[in-house]
């Protein structure tokens, strides 16, 4: 019953993934892809079986949102509580089907090492000040979660500049046996 039962969440990943392929290349994504994501990544979430407990209010319509970053499963959860487009790293752009995905969700992808934060700050910049908000994890790194490392301040210079407002996240994951609180 179990195998049954996992094999059917692949299908329907897979079905998932599929849908999101034909509708990008069919139709494209509107001019605000964060909408479409939040919608996929939703769906995603569900087939997984993952729910999501959020703690205080999304906040203003656009703001830089930054905080802690842990797992991959960090995209989907943001996404699916706050329409957002991300900063990423640039070798994200060049995988097979995530790069593809990130690129037609509008990710800002970011040169480490190339100073390229100038450019960068400035297209955050414009996208802050059209009412949309960008996620950035200012630890540069995924981490195990238990503690904060040192964040890295350059990116924030796109909320400084827009006089945008910053929004803080944590993310914290629980196994489904451990009861919420």
């Amino acid at each position: 019953m179990r195998t049954i039962r996992r094999l059917y969440r692949l299908l329907r990943f897979v079905l998932h993934i599929l849908f999101s392929i034909y509708i990008g290349i069919r139709a494209g994504l509107s001019a605000r892809p964060e909408l479409w994501s939040q919608r996929w990544f939703r769906g995603l979430l569900k087939i997984l079986h993952v729910q999501v407990h959020q703690h205080g209010e999304a906040g203003v319509d656009a703001a830089l949102v930054a905080g802690n970053h842990q797992s991959w499963l960090d995209i989907a959860v943001l996404v699916s509580l706050k329409p957002v487009l991300f900063v990423s790293k640039a070798e994200v752009s060049r995988w097979p089907l995530i790069g593809w995905l990130s690129r037609m969700g509008d990710t800002l992808f970011i040169e480490r090492g190339a100073n390229g934060t100038l450019a960068l700050n400035q297209r955050i910049g414009e996208l802050l000040n059209d009412g949309r908000s960008v996620v950035i994890f200012p630890e540069a790194t995924t981490t195990a979660g238990p503690g904060v490392r040192r964040f890295q301040p350059r990116l924030f210079a796109g909320a400084i500049n827009s006089q945008t407002a910053v929004l803080p996240f944590a993310l914290n994951y629980r196994e489904a046996s451990v009861p919420y609180v």
